[in-house]
């Protein structure tokens, strides 16, 4: 139904390009469109098919790319880290103050830098410090008030020198 009145609506648009009534009209066809491929992701969703899912709120973020709902939505069933780091990353820009997804973010970069700390020890336990202190290096980058981190640091140095300055930072 939506394709014969888009259809339609364009026809009349070619015809009388200036016509406001059939601007509006098309506009509305369009909004209405785009409004039932969403609602057809959310019951994808809803009915656990998250491919059909991701599926169609791609096809709506190409009609809709401003849609802060379709982003985080898209980012719940995203299959990685990063591809639900960039969905919120770009409902952040539709929306630059929504706290929520300000809040998603925070909680994913920080689990990210816990689980990076981690593997950090856990490669310092397993005998390989010079990797170990490269994982704290980029560690530390991203979390630079880590006391934990300065003292697995300065632990893991070899130089006094480099020991004390990470005990200082600590």
């Amino acid at each position: 139904a939506f394709e014969q009145k888009f259809e339609a609506l364009e026809k009349a648009l070619e015809i009388d390009p200036d016509n406001a009534a059939t601007k509006e009209a098309l506009a509305a066809v369009y909004a209405a469109r785009a409004q039932a491929a969403f609602e057809n992701a959310k019951q994808a969703a809803a009915d656990g098919d998250h491919e059909k899912a991701v599926e169609t709120l791609d096809a709506y973020l190409a009609d809709v790319p401003d849609s802060v709902e379709a982003w985080t939505l898209k980012s719940e069933f995203a299959s990685d880290v990063d591809q639900k780091i960039e969905a919120l990353e770009k409902a952040l820009e539709a929306d630059p103050e929504n706290s929520a997804t300000k809040a998603s973010l925070a909680a994913i970069y920080a689990a990210r830098s816990q689980a990076a700390f981690e593997e950090a020890k856990q490669t310092a336990m397993a005998g390989d410090q010079a990797k170990a202190l490269e994982m704290l290096d980029a560690y530390l980058e991203d979390v630079p008030h880590s006391v934990e981190a300065w003292l697995l640091k300065s632990h893991l140095s070899s130089s006094v020198e480099q020991k004390i300055e990470a005990l200082e930072k600590a």
